[in-house]
Protein backbone atom coordinates (compact mmCIF):
# COMPACT_ATOMS: atom_id res chain seq x y z
CA UNK A 1 0.00 0.00 0.00
CA UNK A 2 1.39 3.43 -0.97
CA UNK A 3 2.03 5.93 1.81
CA UNK A 4 2.93 9.62 1.61
CA UNK A 5 5.69 11.47 3.45
CA UNK A 6 6.75 15.08 3.92
CA UNK A 7 10.49 15.20 3.21
CA UNK A 8 13.31 17.62 2.53
CA UNK A 9 16.25 16.49 0.38
CA UNK A 10 19.55 18.35 0.28
CA UNK A 11 22.55 17.23 -1.73
CA UNK A 12 26.11 18.33 -0.97
CA UNK A 13 28.44 17.77 -3.98
CA UNK A 14 32.20 18.09 -3.49
CA UNK A 15 34.87 18.60 -6.16
CA UNK A 16 38.48 19.71 -6.46
CA UNK A 17 37.86 22.36 -9.12
CA UNK A 18 34.99 24.51 -10.30
CA UNK A 19 34.99 22.75 -13.68
CA UNK A 20 34.82 19.34 -12.00
CA UNK A 21 31.99 20.56 -9.74
CA UNK A 22 29.97 21.75 -12.75
CA UNK A 23 30.50 18.37 -14.43
CA UNK A 24 29.37 16.46 -11.29
CA UNK A 25 26.28 18.67 -10.94
CA UNK A 26 25.36 18.22 -14.58
CA UNK A 27 25.74 14.44 -14.31
CA UNK A 28 23.62 14.31 -11.15
CA UNK A 29 20.85 16.46 -12.61
CA UNK A 30 20.69 14.23 -15.69
CA UNK A 31 20.28 11.11 -13.56
CA UNK A 32 17.54 12.52 -11.32
CA UNK A 33 15.72 14.04 -14.31
CA UNK A 34 15.51 10.53 -15.80
CA UNK A 35 13.79 9.53 -12.54
CA UNK A 36 11.35 12.51 -12.76
CA UNK A 37 12.90 14.43 -9.85
CA UNK A 38 13.68 18.14 -9.94
CA UNK A 39 16.54 19.58 -7.85
CA UNK A 40 17.36 23.29 -7.66
CA UNK A 41 20.44 25.24 -6.67
CA UNK A 42 20.10 26.92 -3.27
CA UNK A 43 20.52 30.48 -4.53
CA UNK A 44 20.70 33.07 -1.69
CA UNK A 45 20.28 30.19 0.74
CA UNK A 46 23.60 28.42 0.51
CA UNK A 47 24.61 28.58 4.18
CA UNK A 48 21.29 27.12 5.35
CA UNK A 49 21.42 24.42 2.65
CA UNK A 50 24.99 23.47 3.65
CA UNK A 51 24.02 23.17 7.32
CA UNK A 52 21.05 21.00 6.37
CA UNK A 53 23.36 18.61 4.48
CA UNK A 54 25.48 17.94 7.57
CA UNK A 55 24.84 14.80 9.68
CA UNK A 56 23.20 16.69 12.58
CA UNK A 57 20.96 18.90 10.49
CA UNK A 58 17.91 20.49 12.08
CA UNK A 59 14.41 19.73 10.89
CA UNK A 60 13.40 21.79 7.87
CA UNK A 61 9.73 22.72 7.81
CA UNK A 62 9.94 25.41 5.12
CA UNK A 63 11.10 23.31 2.12
CA UNK A 64 9.14 20.11 2.47
CA UNK A 65 7.61 18.10 -0.36
CA UNK A 66 4.97 15.40 -0.37
CA UNK A 67 6.35 12.17 -1.82
CA UNK A 68 5.05 8.60 -2.19
CA UNK A 69 6.69 5.37 -0.96
CA UNK A 70 7.62 4.30 -4.50
CA UNK A 71 9.23 7.66 -5.24
CA UNK A 72 11.08 7.45 -1.92
CA UNK A 73 12.60 4.12 -2.99
CA UNK A 74 14.09 5.79 -6.04
CA UNK A 75 16.13 8.05 -3.77
CA UNK A 76 18.22 5.04 -2.76
CA UNK A 77 21.96 5.41 -3.51
CA UNK A 78 21.53 2.66 -6.14
CA UNK A 79 20.41 5.04 -8.85
CA UNK A 80 19.54 3.46 -12.20
CA UNK A 81 18.11 5.06 -15.31
CA UNK A 82 15.31 3.49 -17.27
CA UNK A 83 16.06 2.73 -20.93
CA UNK A 84 12.87 2.27 -22.89
CA UNK A 85 13.51 3.60 -26.39
CA UNK A 86 10.61 3.22 -28.86
CA UNK A 87 12.77 1.96 -31.75
CA UNK A 88 14.93 -0.20 -29.51
CA UNK A 89 15.22 -3.96 -29.07
CA UNK A 90 14.57 -5.84 -25.83
CA UNK A 91 17.86 -6.62 -24.05
CA UNK A 92 16.73 -7.82 -20.62
CA UNK A 93 15.75 -6.50 -17.21
CA UNK A 94 17.29 -3.83 -15.03
CA UNK A 95 18.46 -5.58 -11.86
CA UNK A 96 18.16 -2.41 -9.76
CA UNK A 97 14.63 -1.20 -10.48
CA UNK A 98 13.28 -4.28 -12.35
CA UNK A 99 12.33 -2.23 -15.43
CA UNK A 100 12.63 -3.71 -18.93
CA UNK A 101 15.47 -2.42 -21.11
CA UNK A 102 14.75 -1.54 -24.74
CA UNK A 103 17.92 -0.23 -26.35
CA UNK A 104 18.20 1.53 -29.72
CA UNK A 105 21.77 1.00 -30.92
CA UNK A 106 21.19 3.35 -33.88
CA UNK A 107 19.94 6.27 -31.79
CA UNK A 108 23.26 7.76 -30.71
CA UNK A 109 25.90 9.71 -32.66
CA UNK A 110 27.47 6.41 -33.74
CA UNK A 111 26.08 2.88 -33.70
CA UNK A 112 29.15 1.13 -32.33
CA UNK A 113 29.21 -1.23 -29.38
CA UNK A 114 31.64 -3.61 -27.70
CA UNK A 115 30.91 -6.85 -25.87
CA UNK A 116 33.57 -8.00 -23.40
CA UNK A 117 33.41 -11.10 -21.25
CA UNK A 118 35.49 -14.08 -20.25
CA UNK A 119 34.67 -17.54 -21.61
CA UNK A 120 31.26 -18.72 -20.42
CA UNK A 121 30.03 -15.24 -19.45
CA UNK A 122 27.30 -15.14 -22.11
CA UNK A 123 29.16 -13.07 -24.70
CA UNK A 124 28.11 -15.14 -27.74
CA UNK A 125 24.54 -15.47 -26.41
CA UNK A 126 24.28 -11.67 -26.21
CA UNK A 127 25.63 -11.30 -29.77
CA UNK A 128 23.05 -13.78 -31.07
CA UNK A 129 20.32 -11.99 -29.13
CA UNK A 130 21.24 -8.69 -30.81
CA UNK A 131 21.23 -10.33 -34.26
CA UNK A 132 17.86 -12.07 -33.76
CA UNK A 133 16.11 -8.93 -32.57
CA UNK A 134 17.72 -6.51 -35.00
CA UNK A 135 16.58 -8.80 -37.84
CA UNK A 136 13.02 -8.21 -36.63
CA UNK A 137 13.68 -4.48 -36.93
CA UNK A 138 14.75 -4.89 -40.57
CA UNK A 139 18.46 -4.36 -39.89
CA UNK A 140 20.98 -6.24 -42.04
CA UNK A 141 23.39 -8.31 -39.90
CA UNK A 142 26.86 -9.31 -41.15
CA UNK A 143 29.17 -11.47 -39.02
CA UNK A 144 32.91 -12.06 -39.43
CA UNK A 145 33.12 -15.42 -37.71
CA UNK A 146 36.58 -16.99 -37.19
CA UNK A 147 35.24 -19.83 -34.99
CA UNK A 148 32.06 -20.83 -36.88
CA UNK A 149 29.82 -19.95 -33.91
CA UNK A 150 27.12 -18.23 -35.95
CA UNK A 151 26.66 -20.71 -38.79
CA UNK A 152 23.73 -22.55 -37.16
CA UNK A 153 21.98 -19.26 -36.40
CA UNK A 154 22.32 -18.10 -40.01
CA UNK A 155 20.92 -21.42 -41.28
CA UNK A 156 18.05 -21.18 -38.78
CA UNK A 157 17.01 -17.74 -40.06
CA UNK A 158 17.60 -18.52 -43.73
CA UNK A 159 20.70 -16.37 -43.96
CA UNK A 160 23.71 -16.81 -46.22
CA UNK A 161 26.79 -18.64 -44.97
CA UNK A 162 30.01 -18.04 -46.90
CA UNK A 163 32.60 -20.63 -45.88
CA UNK A 164 36.31 -20.33 -46.61
CA UNK A 165 38.77 -23.20 -46.90
CA UNK A 166 41.38 -24.48 -49.35
CA UNK A 167 38.56 -26.05 -51.36
CA UNK A 168 36.30 -23.00 -51.23
CA UNK A 169 38.27 -19.79 -51.07
CA UNK A 170 37.64 -16.15 -51.81
CA UNK A 171 38.22 -14.23 -55.02
CA UNK A 172 39.98 -11.03 -53.94
CA UNK A 173 39.49 -9.48 -57.38
CA UNK A 174 35.73 -9.46 -57.65
CA UNK A 175 33.06 -8.19 -55.28
CA UNK A 176 29.54 -7.75 -56.59
CA UNK A 177 28.33 -4.19 -56.00
CA UNK A 178 24.77 -2.92 -56.14
CA UNK A 179 24.48 0.52 -57.72
CA UNK A 180 21.49 2.78 -57.22
CA UNK A 181 19.09 2.85 -60.16
CA UNK A 182 18.75 6.60 -59.57
CA UNK A 183 22.30 7.28 -60.78
CA UNK A 184 22.70 8.85 -64.21
CA UNK A 185 24.94 7.09 -66.75
CA UNK A 186 27.66 9.66 -66.08
CA UNK A 187 27.37 9.27 -62.28
CA UNK A 188 27.37 5.48 -62.61
CA UNK A 189 30.55 5.52 -64.72
CA UNK A 190 32.27 7.79 -62.20
CA UNK A 191 31.19 5.59 -59.29
CA UNK A 192 32.53 2.46 -61.01
CA UNK A 193 35.82 4.21 -61.73
CA UNK A 194 36.16 5.23 -58.07
CA UNK A 195 35.34 1.69 -56.95
CA UNK A 196 38.01 0.27 -59.26
CA UNK A 197 40.67 2.62 -57.92
CA UNK A 198 39.64 1.77 -54.36
CA UNK A 199 39.85 -1.96 -55.07
CA UNK A 200 43.34 -1.62 -56.61
CA UNK A 201 44.54 0.14 -53.44
CA UNK A 202 43.07 -2.64 -51.30
CA UNK A 203 44.70 -5.33 -53.44
CA UNK A 204 48.10 -3.64 -53.12
CA UNK A 205 47.75 -3.78 -49.34
CA UNK A 206 46.54 -7.39 -49.50
CA UNK A 207 49.41 -8.64 -51.67
CA UNK A 208 51.96 -6.81 -49.51
CA UNK A 209 51.10 -9.30 -46.74
CA UNK A 210 52.77 -12.04 -48.81
CA UNK A 211 55.70 -10.22 -50.46
CA UNK A 212 59.17 -10.52 -48.93
CA UNK A 213 60.78 -7.19 -47.99
CA UNK A 214 63.61 -7.78 -50.48
CA UNK A 215 61.08 -8.07 -53.32
CA UNK A 216 58.82 -5.11 -52.49
CA UNK A 217 58.11 -2.64 -55.29
CA UNK A 218 54.81 -0.81 -54.54
CA UNK A 219 54.96 1.28 -57.71
CA UNK A 220 55.37 -1.74 -59.99
CA UNK A 221 52.72 -3.71 -58.07
CA UNK A 222 50.24 -0.87 -58.49
CA UNK A 223 51.04 -0.59 -62.20
CA UNK A 224 50.53 -4.32 -62.82
CA UNK A 225 47.16 -4.20 -61.07
CA UNK A 226 45.99 -1.11 -62.95
CA UNK A 227 46.92 -2.55 -66.32
CA UNK A 228 45.43 -5.95 -65.42
CA UNK A 229 42.11 -4.26 -64.54
CA UNK A 230 42.15 -2.39 -67.87
CA UNK A 231 42.85 -5.59 -69.76
CA UNK A 232 40.45 -8.05 -68.06
CA UNK A 233 36.69 -7.68 -67.52
CA UNK A 234 35.59 -7.63 -63.88
CA UNK A 235 33.86 -11.04 -63.88
CA UNK A 236 36.95 -12.68 -65.43
CA UNK A 237 39.41 -11.40 -62.85
CA UNK A 238 40.87 -13.97 -60.48
CA UNK A 239 44.18 -15.06 -58.97
CA UNK A 240 45.16 -17.49 -61.72
CA UNK A 241 44.63 -15.00 -64.54
CA UNK A 242 46.50 -12.24 -62.65
CA UNK A 243 49.51 -14.53 -62.05
CA UNK A 244 49.49 -15.49 -65.74
CA UNK A 245 49.50 -11.79 -66.61
CA UNK A 246 52.49 -11.24 -64.29
CA UNK A 247 54.39 -14.13 -65.90
CA UNK A 248 53.75 -12.63 -69.32
CA UNK A 249 55.14 -9.25 -68.21
CA UNK A 250 58.06 -10.91 -66.41
CA UNK A 251 59.41 -12.07 -69.77
CA UNK A 252 60.42 -8.47 -70.51
CA UNK A 253 60.99 -6.94 -67.05
CA UNK A 254 62.05 -7.96 -63.55
CA UNK A 255 59.07 -8.64 -61.29
CA UNK A 256 60.76 -9.94 -58.16
CA UNK A 257 57.56 -10.26 -56.13
CA UNK A 258 56.17 -12.81 -58.61
CA UNK A 259 58.03 -15.61 -56.82
CA UNK A 260 56.21 -14.71 -53.56
CA UNK A 261 52.76 -14.41 -55.13
CA UNK A 262 53.11 -17.74 -56.91
CA UNK A 263 52.81 -19.37 -53.46
CA UNK A 264 49.10 -18.40 -53.65
CA UNK A 265 48.51 -20.80 -56.55
CA UNK A 266 46.58 -24.02 -56.10
CA UNK A 267 48.99 -26.76 -55.03
CA UNK A 268 51.44 -24.34 -53.39
CA UNK A 269 51.80 -23.60 -49.65
CA UNK A 270 49.02 -21.01 -49.55
CA UNK A 271 47.08 -22.15 -52.58
CA UNK A 272 43.32 -22.57 -52.68
CA UNK A 273 42.32 -19.88 -50.19
CA UNK A 274 42.37 -17.07 -52.73
CA UNK A 275 41.80 -18.95 -55.99
CA UNK A 276 38.02 -18.98 -56.14
CA UNK A 277 36.24 -17.59 -59.19
CA UNK A 278 33.09 -16.93 -57.15
CA UNK A 279 31.70 -13.48 -56.40
CA UNK A 280 29.55 -12.62 -53.43
CA UNK A 281 26.23 -10.84 -53.31
CA UNK A 282 25.97 -8.77 -50.14
CA UNK A 283 22.22 -8.12 -50.30
CA UNK A 284 21.10 -10.87 -47.88
CA UNK A 285 19.61 -9.75 -44.56
CA UNK A 286 21.92 -12.06 -42.60
CA UNK A 287 25.43 -12.99 -43.79
CA UNK A 288 28.03 -15.06 -41.94
CA UNK A 289 31.60 -15.25 -43.20
CA UNK A 290 32.84 -18.52 -41.70
CA UNK A 291 36.53 -19.35 -41.83
CA UNK A 292 36.70 -21.71 -38.85
CA UNK A 293 38.39 -24.35 -41.02
CA UNK A 294 41.42 -22.08 -41.52
CA UNK A 295 43.91 -22.87 -38.77
CA UNK A 296 47.06 -21.19 -40.11
CA UNK A 297 47.54 -17.72 -38.61
CA UNK A 298 49.47 -16.67 -41.74
CA UNK A 299 46.31 -17.28 -43.78
CA UNK A 300 43.71 -16.17 -41.24
CA UNK A 301 44.95 -12.56 -41.06
CA UNK A 302 44.87 -11.97 -44.87
CA UNK A 303 41.41 -13.58 -45.05
CA UNK A 304 40.13 -11.35 -42.25
CA UNK A 305 41.67 -8.36 -44.03
CA UNK A 306 39.83 -9.18 -47.25
CA UNK A 307 36.59 -9.71 -45.37
CA UNK A 308 36.81 -6.42 -43.49
CA UNK A 309 37.40 -4.66 -46.81
CA UNK A 310 34.53 -6.55 -48.40
CA UNK A 311 31.99 -5.77 -45.69
CA UNK A 312 33.25 -2.20 -45.66
CA UNK A 313 31.44 -1.73 -48.96
CA UNK A 314 28.19 -2.08 -47.01
CA UNK A 315 28.97 1.25 -45.39
CA UNK A 316 28.24 2.94 -48.71
CA UNK A 317 24.63 1.71 -48.65
CA UNK A 318 22.57 4.41 -46.96
CA UNK A 319 19.26 2.79 -47.92
CA UNK A 320 19.13 0.48 -44.89
CA UNK A 321 20.70 0.02 -41.48
CA UNK A 322 23.51 -2.51 -41.24
CA UNK A 323 25.22 -3.95 -38.16
CA UNK A 324 28.60 -5.62 -38.61
CA UNK A 325 29.83 -8.03 -35.95
CA UNK A 326 33.48 -8.95 -35.52
CA UNK A 327 33.80 -11.99 -33.29
CA UNK A 328 37.15 -12.40 -31.52
CA UNK A 329 38.03 -8.83 -32.57
CA UNK A 330 41.39 -9.01 -30.80
CA UNK A 331 42.63 -11.14 -33.73
CA UNK A 332 42.24 -8.15 -36.06
CA UNK A 333 44.05 -5.85 -33.65
CA UNK A 334 47.14 -8.07 -33.82
CA UNK A 335 47.74 -6.91 -37.40
CA UNK A 336 48.41 -3.25 -38.18
CA UNK A 337 46.35 -3.08 -41.39
CA UNK A 338 43.30 -4.96 -40.13
CA UNK A 339 43.46 -3.01 -36.87
CA UNK A 340 43.42 0.29 -38.74
CA UNK A 341 40.52 -0.87 -40.86
CA UNK A 342 38.47 -1.65 -37.73
CA UNK A 343 38.95 1.99 -36.71
CA UNK A 344 37.84 3.17 -40.17
CA UNK A 345 34.81 0.87 -40.07
CA UNK A 346 33.82 2.30 -36.69
CA UNK A 347 33.43 5.74 -38.30
CA UNK A 348 31.25 4.69 -41.24
CA UNK A 349 27.54 4.60 -41.89
CA UNK A 350 27.15 1.09 -40.46
CA UNK A 351 27.09 -0.07 -36.87
CA UNK A 352 30.03 -2.10 -35.55
CA UNK A 353 29.93 -4.62 -32.70
CA UNK A 354 33.30 -5.94 -31.54
CA UNK A 355 33.19 -9.02 -29.34
CA UNK A 356 36.21 -10.28 -27.45
CA UNK A 357 37.42 -11.96 -24.28
CA UNK A 358 40.94 -10.56 -24.67
CA UNK A 359 40.62 -7.02 -23.33
CA UNK A 360 44.37 -6.80 -22.89
CA UNK A 361 44.77 -6.67 -26.69
CA UNK A 362 42.84 -3.38 -26.89
CA UNK A 363 45.80 -1.02 -26.64
CA UNK A 364 46.51 2.61 -27.44
CA UNK A 365 49.06 1.80 -30.14
CA UNK A 366 46.75 -0.54 -32.15
CA UNK A 367 43.66 1.66 -31.84
CA UNK A 368 41.89 -0.74 -29.50
CA UNK A 369 41.48 1.82 -26.73
CA UNK A 370 39.84 4.21 -29.20
CA UNK A 371 37.33 1.51 -30.19
CA UNK A 372 36.30 1.23 -26.53
CA UNK A 373 36.28 4.89 -25.48
CA UNK A 374 34.50 6.14 -28.62
CA UNK A 375 31.83 3.42 -28.78
CA UNK A 376 28.41 4.65 -27.72
CA UNK A 377 27.70 1.45 -25.81
CA UNK A 378 29.82 -1.14 -23.99
CA UNK A 379 28.40 -4.40 -22.63
CA UNK A 380 30.66 -5.59 -19.80
CA UNK A 381 30.04 -9.17 -18.71
CA UNK A 382 32.02 -11.21 -16.18
CA UNK A 383 35.72 -10.30 -16.21
CA UNK A 384 38.88 -11.79 -14.80
CA UNK A 385 40.88 -9.87 -12.19
CA UNK A 386 43.66 -9.35 -14.78
CA UNK A 387 41.23 -7.74 -17.24
CA UNK A 388 39.83 -5.42 -14.55
CA UNK A 389 43.36 -4.34 -13.63
CA UNK A 390 44.01 -3.60 -17.30
CA UNK A 391 40.78 -1.57 -17.54
CA UNK A 392 41.70 0.45 -14.45
CA UNK A 393 45.38 0.99 -15.28
CA UNK A 394 44.60 2.17 -18.82
CA UNK A 395 41.45 4.20 -18.02
CA UNK A 396 39.41 2.24 -20.55
CA UNK A 397 36.07 2.44 -18.70
CA UNK A 398 34.93 4.59 -15.74
CA UNK A 399 34.10 1.73 -13.35
CA UNK A 400 33.65 2.37 -9.63
CA UNK A 401 35.31 0.19 -7.00
CA UNK A 402 31.99 -1.49 -6.26
CA UNK A 403 31.40 -2.19 -9.95
CA UNK A 404 34.88 -3.69 -10.23
CA UNK A 405 34.16 -6.02 -7.32
CA UNK A 406 30.74 -7.13 -8.61
CA UNK A 407 31.89 -7.83 -12.19
CA UNK A 408 34.15 -10.67 -11.08
CA UNK A 409 31.14 -12.47 -9.53
CA UNK A 410 28.62 -11.99 -12.36
CA UNK A 411 26.51 -14.98 -13.38
CA UNK A 412 26.22 -15.79 -17.13
CA UNK A 413 24.15 -13.09 -18.82
CA UNK A 414 24.68 -10.46 -16.11
CA UNK A 415 26.39 -7.28 -17.30
CA UNK A 416 26.83 -3.57 -16.99
CA UNK A 417 25.56 -1.58 -19.96
CA UNK A 418 27.77 1.50 -20.10
CA UNK A 419 26.47 4.24 -22.34
CA UNK A 420 27.97 7.68 -21.92
CA UNK A 421 27.42 8.48 -18.19
CA UNK A 422 24.86 5.71 -17.66
CA UNK A 423 25.82 2.47 -15.92
CA UNK A 424 22.94 -0.01 -15.93
CA UNK A 425 23.16 -3.35 -14.13
CA UNK A 426 21.31 -5.74 -16.39
CA UNK A 427 20.53 -9.39 -17.04
CA UNK A 428 19.95 -10.48 -20.64
CA UNK A 429 16.74 -12.40 -21.28
CA UNK A 430 16.76 -15.06 -24.00
CA UNK A 431 13.53 -16.72 -25.16
CA UNK A 432 13.29 -20.43 -25.88
CA UNK A 433 12.78 -19.77 -29.61
CA UNK A 434 16.12 -17.93 -29.72
CA UNK A 435 18.22 -20.72 -28.20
Amino acid sequence: REEAFFISVYLHIKANTKEQLELYCKDFLKKVTDMNFDFYNAYLNQKEAFLQSLPLSKKDTENQHLISTKAMANLSPLLSSDIHEPEGIFIGDNLINQSLIFLDLFKQSNSNANIFGKSGSGKSVLCKLLISRLLLRGVQNVVIDPEGEYVDLANKYGGEVITFSRDKGINPFYIHTHYSSELSSEELAKQKQNDTQDQIIKLKEFFSLFIDDKHRNPGLLGDTLSRYFERVEDRERNMRSYLNYLRERAKNEDILFLIDLEELEVGKSMGGFFNSSESYDLSSEFIVFDFSSIKEESIKIPVMYLLTKLVGKLADNKQRKTMIYVDEAHLLLKNEMTGKFLQVLSKTNTGLVCSSQELEDFKVENGGKTLITQAECNFILKQSAASLNYIRNNSLLPLTNEENRSITTFLPGQMFIIRMNEHILCRSVVFDEER
